[in-house]
């Protein structure tokens, strides 16, 4: 029974912490892969520049995933451990940043796809 009055008492676990600074600076790497491909394609960067560009963008949005993922996990687990509400507002950000990177991902990958050639 101590062990649980202990985990309630818990403010935000170091792994939340460290998973929302995680996902916090994947989103603004890939925003700025984002904007350096526009850009590129504007200024005439070459094709393998812009391919690298495209995959780095691709390999961030992946991990911003399952970064994502792992802090809906961990709002809800927190939430019902320390019945908070202010972990639901964890849980909706965390569920548009996985919405936001599947659609950003799916897109890249389409883009990669089509200036390779079908």
């Amino acid at each position: 029974m101590d062990s649980l009055d202990r985990l309630k008492k818990i403010n935000r676990s170091f792994l939340f912490k460290l998973t929302g600074r995680t996902s916090l600076f994947l989103f603004l790497l890939s925003t700025f892969l984002i904007v350096l491909y526009v850009s590129g394609s504007y200024q005439d960067f070459l094709d393998s520049t812009l391919n690298f560009v495209l995959t780095s963008c691709s390999a961030t949005i992946l991990g911003l995933f399952v970064f994502s993922a792992a802090g809906i996990l961990q709002s809800i687990i927190l939430f019902f451990i320390s019945k908070r509400k202010s972990y639901w507002i964890y849980f909706f950000v965390y569920i548009l940043s996985c919405v936001f990177s599947a659609g950003i991902f799916f897109l890249a990958r389409t883009i990669s796809i089509i200036a390779k050639g079908i």
